[in-house]
């Protein structure tokens, strides 16, 4: 740069040099997409905690309601087990108890 100056005074100052600082700042993504893809697998890592959670309550309540036909016989433990079973199925979400079927019979 200084070469041109002294061929060239006055032609190119500060022209060149902030056409060369331009260049090394490109953006390559805007700024309010950098954390971008961190974003993204947050969102899923979450979705999977979420699912895994949802698949241990069914399973739960599948067990405790098989548990419930099992001891048909015995009403003091059928009773016990209804609320128990109300608060696992409570803690599955709606689309959850939606899509799973109305008697567990899997």
């Amino acid at each position: 740069m200084g070469k041109l100056n002294q061929k060239y005074p006055g032609r190119f100052d500060g022209f060149a040099i902030t056409q060369l600082e331009s260049l090394h700042r490109t953006i390559i993504m805007p700024p309010n997409r950098v954390r971008y893809l961190s974003e993204i697998a947050e969102t899923i890592r979450d979705y999977n905690r979420w699912t895994e959670e949802q698949a241990m309550q069914a399973n739960k309540w599948q067990a405790l309601e098989k548990t419930r036909e099992a001891m048909a016989t015995n009403k003091e433990i059928t009773n016990a087990l209804k609320d128990t079973i109300a608060e696992t199925r409570t803690a599955l979400s709606d689309e959850s108890r939606r899509i799973l079927p109305n008697g567990l019979k899997w």
